[in-house]
């Protein structure tokens, strides 16, 4: 009887993880974690090369986790142990404090004494990149935006760092760095402060301002284009506009990593104009309906959205044409805080074309901008990118 207990234990067993290995690899196909924001591994090819520096089998580890069977209710369960049981102050890489979700910041990857080295990779690079707008008469800005660890810098542990010495660092030097270099530069972080840091000004759920940031980092920015080359560019005033609360409830990226266990409020905002301007727009080389917003209809207001509701999220390329030959043109390239922006930009041109270099393949910046000849260049980047040469920091 005891043997016979054994057996059909050993026997169970065997079937629970035969049945977990066939769950886990029907499941590949999935390519995706919504709520963790980050693309699951891939199943890893049997090349040898890999196999024998054991590459292979640390990707097919990382698969078999990723992919693994009740994987979802262990990550939940888990989230939730850590953050109701145990109370951890950072769960799935995120500040957990009160009503604010924010963004680990290892203590590792921001070193003030990597600035220097930083600068110098990316200095040439916008350097060559405002050299070939200026070939043709054009104007380029690099533009750094705060993002939310440093809008809420005040509202980490007094034990975590804040990357508030690697930005303190990083600003004066590449701001004396592009004037020497003749690069125009424009840091709307000290305006942000001189407004008294509106709620609208950055999320408590997420790494990206909202519209009012973008809107008032949209007016900066053509003030400075006005003032660096004599322009008397048409600025959208508070009177122009209407931003209204949109009722969808919205998922910021911090609220997904910890499976919206948390049920934060916090709602998106849109920005139209009063006098409507009509538009065409392309993406990726497609004409599509002329849209900068992409929810759901109006009457469907229980559907969540994610900061992809401005411009349908980071696009290789797109156009927006006003059909407005009289004005001047933009392109705007960088990461996803050009996404909100982009929905106030196009308003002030004839065309404005947007692109984002990490995912764009048809060639470098400056060659886009030669072909395409924009009269003005924008490139925007949060603070913690703005020294990565690599992707939008390139040529």
């Amino acid at each position: 009887m005891k043997r016979f207990a054994e057996i059909l234990i050993i026997f169970c067993f065997t079937v629970f993880i035969a049945v977990c290995m066939v769950f886990t690899i029907g499941n590949r196909d999935e390519k995706y974690s919504y709520y963790e924001n980050r693309d699951l591994a891939s199943m890893p090819s049997a090349v040898v090369k890999e196999i024998m520096d054991g590459d292979y089998f640390d990707n097919l580890e990382s698969f078999l986790i990723d992919h693994s069977a009740l994987r979802k209710l262990m990550v939940k369960t888990r989230t939730e142990l850590d953050l109701d049981v145990f109370k951890r102050p950072v769960v799935n890489d995120i500040v957990v404090k009160g009503d604010i979700l924010m963004s680990y910041c290892d203590y590792d990857e921001k070193n003030p004494k990597d600035v220097q080295w930083q600068l110098n990779q990316i200095a040439p690079n916008l350097k060559a990149v405002s050299d070939a707008a200026a070939s043709y008469g054009g104007y380029f800005c690099y533009v750094a935006v705060p993002p939310q660890f440093w809008c809420h810098a005040d509202d980490y542990p007094w034990y975590m760092d804040n990357w508030s010495d690697y930005v303190d660092a990083t600003i004066p030097a590449i701001s004396k760095r592009l004037d020497s270099d003749g690069v125009s530069f424009l840091d709307i972080g000290p305006l942000f402060k001189a407004d008294g840091m509106p709620s609208g000004y950055s999320s408590k759920i997420d790494n990206h301002y909202g519209i009012q940031g973008a809107f008032r980092t949209y007016k900066a920015i053509m003030e400075k284009i006005n003032e660096d080359t004599g322009s008397s560019l048409h600025v959208l005033g508070d009177g122009e506009v209407d931003i209204t609360k949109v009722k969808n409830p919205y998922l910021g990226a911090y609220e997904r990593k910890i499976l919206n266990l948390r049920n934060i409020d916090e709602s998106l905002y849109k920005l139209t104009l009063k006098r409507p301007v009509d538009f065409s727009l392309t993406v990726n080389g497609k004409e599509e309906a002329p849209r900068v917003y992409y929810g759901p209809d109006e009457s469907d207001t229980t559907t969540e959205l994610t900061y992809q509701y401005y411009m349908g999220g980071d696009l290789p390329e797109a156009v927006i044409d006003t059909h407005r030959p009289e004005l001047p043109s933009v392109l705007i390239y960088g990461d996803s805080f050009t996404d909100a922006l982009e929905c106030i930009l196009y308003n002030s041109f004839d065309k404005m074309y947007t692109i984002d270099m990490r995912y764009y393949e048809k060639g470098t910046v400056s060659e886009f901008i030669r072909k395409y000849k924009p009269d003005y260049v924008i490139c925007l980047r949060d603070y913690s990118s703005l020294l990565d040469s690599s992707a939008n920091g390139g040529k």
